[in-house]
């Protein structure tokens, strides 16, 4: 440490080391950064194909799951099948084929053209192998009555009954009807037998728990399709289920005719094309349409919406004798070939949604959608003799000689329930009604203007009270803008540019006594000049503007009162009209006391 002198070279050398070195790392720390971002850009790039891969790897493994699923549901359905049909040809099999034997039969007595020998031998046959099945007997019995083995028939047919009488009896009906046409066709006498079997039928059946085929037959007997009940065989007992009904229910009446007036109720539809401005300015529109629409309900021409209309329709057509003839015969053809309730039905659907799933390549949930719907459509849950009826006359769908003689029974009910419906709105309806128009206003609150009318005959008083209502809120509202606060702010700049002037004038003033004064004089002048006639010059344009902005808005509250006023003049006549056209619909219909009876004609 020669004279004090310190040799800092080697310090700062070293320094410069350091930061050669912290450069070298930086720049290698940079590089190995950027190499790290590459990699992990790589990484990435790998795990979204990765993610991709397996994505469409768990794709291709639900598919191929699925293809497995449907390929053992279809290879189950394929052995299943078997082993079904084979259950059915074991158990169920003598049946199938006595069936076949019975239509087989039916047709060649029809055309002749088999041997009663034939028909003897393959039907005992027969009996043996079906021991337990109704219609086994029932075909032993048709073979001997062929044959004219009268002892034979009578034990078959007491033993058809024994298995199941609702069916055998049925059964026999059907086939006597056409033995019966078949005789008269020859020139013979008809027979009362195929009444006295249908009777035996209509025995069988419970007026609480009816099916929906019961109208059918019903239908065709009404319609003479099983010939002239001269004696009224069946007649009587027909009438006997809705007897049945009235005594088991004290309000069996009161509940028919409900029924109907809620049917009416849903025909009676008033559009809000009809009357769309009485509806919405009207507070009395749900008394109007109430009434008027059921007057529109009963009376419209349309058959599909008018009650009157359908009535007549359904009471006027022609009947279609064939198509009742054929309807029968294949009631007949459905009796034979239905399935026994329990395990052979259980067995036929089984097959049936089998074969759906070969269809559907082992898609098991189409075949049950599938399925579902076989057994919605064929789905008649029982319900008694009365509502059975019922759905059949508003049934669109159903034969309009069903309609008719299903309406033949509940004639009573139906009139009084159209009675009530036609009436029971008619004193609600009101004489008068009043008219609301509400307006939102301009520049102030909105406001509701009343009128009241009975037909339209004040129209012109309406009119000026409507009038008067708006010149009234017009003014109100044009007075709502004034000019006073505008006034005041031109009168106080007028006042703060006279003071202003006088100031300046001031400050000129002594302008003139020289030295300092002079100074004061310039500034007082100035401040004059802006603090009083620049302010006051903008103070008195601004409250002229605002003058010319109100006289505006009172132009704009003229317009827009005159334009509502006129508008809602419009509106009012619209309403009044709809009311009259609405009288007019009222009193054309009361006019003629027979519109509130079902008088429709019959054929």
């Amino acid at each position: 440490m020669d004279g004090g002198y310190i040799d800092l070279g080697p310090v700062i050398r070293a320094v410069e080391t350091v930061n050669r070195n912290l450069g070298i790392v930086e720049r290698n720390l940079n590089s190995n950064i950027t190499v790290v971002n590459n990699n992990v850009a790589i990484v990435n790039d790998n795990l979204n194909k990765t993610a991709k891969d397996l994505a469409r790897l768990r794709a291709d493994v639900e598919q191929m799951r699925k293809e497995q699923r449907l390929a053992a549901a279809l290879q189950r359905a394929l052995t299943e099948v078997i082993r079904v049909r084979q259950e059915l040809e074991t158990d169920f099999g003598a049946h199938k084929t006595v069936r076949e034997h019975m239509l087989g039969i039916l047709q060649a007595v029809d055309l002749a053209l088999i041997s009663e020998s034939t028909i003897s031998k393959c039907t005992e046959e027969l009996m043996i192998s079906a021991p337990n099945y109704w219609l086994a007997p029932c075909l032993i019995a048709l073979a001997a009555w062929i044959s004219n083995n009268q002892s034979l028939a009578q034990r078959a047919i007491a033993e058809g009954v024994k298995r199941d009488k609702e069916k055998a009896c049925l059964l026999f009906a059907l086939i006597t009807r056409r033995v019966n046409v078949g005789r008269m066709k020859a020139g013979k006498k008809g027979t009362n037998i195929c009444f006295e079997w249908l009777n035996k039928y209509f025995e069988t059946q419970d007026p609480r728990k009816m099916k929906s085929s019961i109208i059918a037959y019903i239908d065709a007997y009404t319609n003479g399709v099983f010939g002239n009940d001269k004696d009224n065989i069946c007649g009587d007992h027909i009438n006997h289920w809705m007897s049945v009904l009235e005594k088991e229910n004290k309000n069996f009446a009161q509940e028919q005719t409900n029924r109907w007036v809620r049917n009416f109720e849903t025909a009676s539809t008033l559009t809000p094309a009809n009357f769309p401005t009485l509806k919405q300015i009207c507070p009395d529109y749900a008394e109007i349409n109430a009434y008027v629409s059921r007057i529109q309900a009963a009376q419209h021409k349309d058959a599909s919406k008018g009650i009157k209309a359908k009535f007549n329709k359904i009471l006027t057509s022609p009947i279609d004798s064939a198509k009742l003839i054929k309807d029968i015969d294949d009631q007949l053809v459905k009796l034979v070939e239905r399935y026994e309730d329990g395990r052979e039905a259980e067995l036929r659907d089984e097959d049936t949604y089998l074969s759906f799933v070969k269809e559907f390549n082992g898609d098991e949930i189409k075949a049950k959608a599938k399925m579902d719907l076989i057994r919605a459509g064929r789905r008649d849950e029982p319900v008694n003799f009365a509502e059975r009826l019922s759905e059949s006359i508003w049934d669109e769908r159903a034969a309009l000689s069903a309609r008719r003689t299903a309406f033949f029974f509940l004639r009573e009910y139906i009139q009084k329930a159209y009675a009530r419906f036609i009436t029971e709105r008619k004193e609600a309806y009101p004489k008068q009604v009043t008219l609301n128009i509400a307006e939102k206003g301009s520049n102030r609150k909105g406001f509701t203007w009343s009128g009241q009318t009975e037909n339209g005959e004040n129209r012109e008083e309406l009119v000026a009270s409507l009038k008067e209502k708006y010149a009234a809120e017009k003014k109100a509202a044009r007075d709502a803008v004034s000019d006073e606060a505008a006034l005041a702010m031109q009168k106080k700049a007028k006042t703060q540019m006279i003071i202003g002037g006088v100031g300046a004038v001031a400050g000129v003033a002594v302008c003139f006594i020289g030295g300092f004064a002079v100074v004061l004089g310039l500034g007082l002048a100035a401040a004059s000049v802006f603090f009083g006639i620049v302010k006051g010059l903008k103070k008195s344009k601004a409250g002229k503007a605002e003058i010319e902005a109100n006289a505006n808005k009172r132009k704009a509250i003229e317009k827009y009162y005159d334009g509502q006023l006129q508008a809602n003049i419009n509106v009012l006549d619209t309403a009044i009209a709809e009311r009259a056209e609405a009288n007019a619909c009222v009193q054309k219909f009361l006019s003629d006391k027979e519109n509130e009876t079902l008088n429709v004609k019959e054929a």
